[in-house]
């Protein structure tokens, strides 16, 4: 840096990336330059609200940020306060203004579950970047960006919760959330990608949620909604409280149960009911990659989403699928409880209300014996039982009206035991079973058998 004096200017309007200092704005108090060692600032400093500091020769406003606030994305922060480059070197002795009433070291998001190829940009750098951890912070600047399988979900001070889904680039702009402060305040910046949020309020404390794209913004109070933005359109649904939509000069309410789409070029779409939920069909009380879970069709879906997650919350996900059926085969996962989501998505591609059903993944053992079954029908009963049984381990049997069992009955039998079912003679029936190993295995399902209708 060649010059050692800096002219002070005046500033009413900053960048969205400066929204944290609205209260200071709104203190009457103005952002000002730098100085040097030889020369006094230009006006006086607030002492309630600033503080100067004073650089040692090679600072920059990285050094910076991690000496004042104990992070270099802090210094990007400091850099527009002081309306100077955040590529900027200094000299020894030179005088930066610091805002006080900002706490970044507090001020911050926390990583509660990542997966898949995620990276954080750090204060927005290209070249300062790091993959993603539990217990990672993300402060005001940074930006996440998740891979087709990424996935994070980040957790604010007052409990709210803020999922980002795979495919997705994010920058945090604003964040003000200790119970200090008056509101709330996040802010996000969407080039593209996936965002599910729940948001929550402290007693006494407002809020002021914001997601914004280059040609729309979404305002939340204290709501359940799924917002998903490309370079052309953004799509925004309400299943809790109510989010606000901008887009230029126009702007629509969505209360809950509603949704809309917003062109880049159109602007505002109009308000969409979203579509119902999906009713499970029964779960096997132990579910492995040989099972499957389906759902009644939705009215009005032209797919369905679906997610399986380790927390009935959706916060901790293992995987997701876009389906065009109401069936969905179960991956190899981690044995020990698990949950399905499924939502449907209209033509516009809005998400639906959805449903979460609890499923026992169990692993498959395939050293256990397959069941053969003996079966005695009278009437419209059937009576199953074991034939030549060579596990004395307990049973399950399985009876469905459909040759796939996405719709069952599961019952346990001893080795030694059977099941009476009652059937509706005018249609085939089928029947399976196999060795239930212990509380987190299973063997392999035995032939099935069919009971064929009856000609009546």
């Amino acid at each position: 840096m060649n010059s050692k004096k800096f002219l002070t200017k005046h500033v009413t309007h900053r960048s969205v990336a400066l929204s944290c200092l609205v209260a200071l704005l709104h203190f009457g108090a103005t952002p000002a330059a730098l100085a040097s060692s030889e020369d006094n600032l230009t006006r006086a400093v607030d002492s309630s609200l600033e503080t100067i500091i004073k650089t040692a020769e090679g600072d920059t406003f990285a050094t910076l940020g991690v000496k004042v606030f104990g992070s270099a994305a802090m210094g990007r922060l400091l850099a527009e306060y002081n309306e100077l480059a955040f590529s900027t070197e200094f000299e020894a002795g030179q005088e930066v203004i610091v805002p006080t009433h900002i706490d970044p070291k507090n001020n911050y998001a926390t990583v509660a579950f990542v997966k898949g190829a995620t990276t954080l940009h750090v204060g927005g750098s290209d070249q300062t970047t790091r993959s993603l951890s539990s217990g990672d912070q993300i402060y005001t600047s940074d930006v996440i960006v998740t891979g087709d399988s990424g996935f994070v979900s980040t957790v604010l001070s007052n409990g709210t919760v803020v999922n980002v889904q795979p495919g997705s680039r994010v920058t945090l702009e604003e964040l003000a959330c200790l119970r200090s402060d008056s509101d709330c305040t996040f802010s996000m910046n969407s080039e593209r990608g996936s965002l599910s949020s729940d948001v929550r309020k402290r007693d006494g404390q407002g809020n002021r949620f914001l997601i914004k794209t280059p040609y729309a913004s979404a305002a939340v109070r204290g709501t359940v909604f799924d917002f998903d933005a490309d370079d052309r359109t953004m799509r925004v649904g309400v299943t809790e409280g109510a989010v606000s939509l901008v887009a230029g000069t126009a702007d629509l309410s969505l209360p809950t149960g509603y949704g809309s789409l917003t062109d880049a070029d159109k602007g505002l779409g109009d308000a969409i009911e979203l579509l119902g939920s999906p009713d499970f069909m029964p779960v096997p009380p132990r579910v492995s990659e040989q099972d499957r879970i389906a759902w009644n069709d939705v009215k009005g879906a032209d797919s369905y989403l679906m997610s399986v997650t380790s927390d009935a919350g959706g916060n901790q996900e293992i995987y997701r699928e876009t389906l065009d059926d109401t069936v969905h085969k179960l991956r190899t996962i981690d044995k020990g409880p698990a949950y399905l989501n499924v939502r449907g998505l209209d033509g516009n591609q809005l998400k639906g209300f959805a449903s979460v059903v609890e499923m026992n993944i169990v692993s498959v053992d395939p050293d256990l014996p397959l069941p053969t079954l003996s079966l005695e029908k009278e009437g419209d009963e059937i009576y199953v039982s074991l034939l030549d049984s060579k596990s004395e381990q307990a049973h399950e049997l399985q009876f469905s009206e459909h040759e796939d069992f996405s719709s069952l009955v599961s019952v346990d039998i001893p080795h030694n035991g059977g099941a009476i079912r009652h059937i509706e003679a005018d249609r085939p029936y089928f029947v399976r079973g196999r060795v239930i190993g212990d509380q987190a295995s299973v063997g392999q399902y035995g032939p099935v058998m069919e009971i064929q209708a009856s000609d009546k």
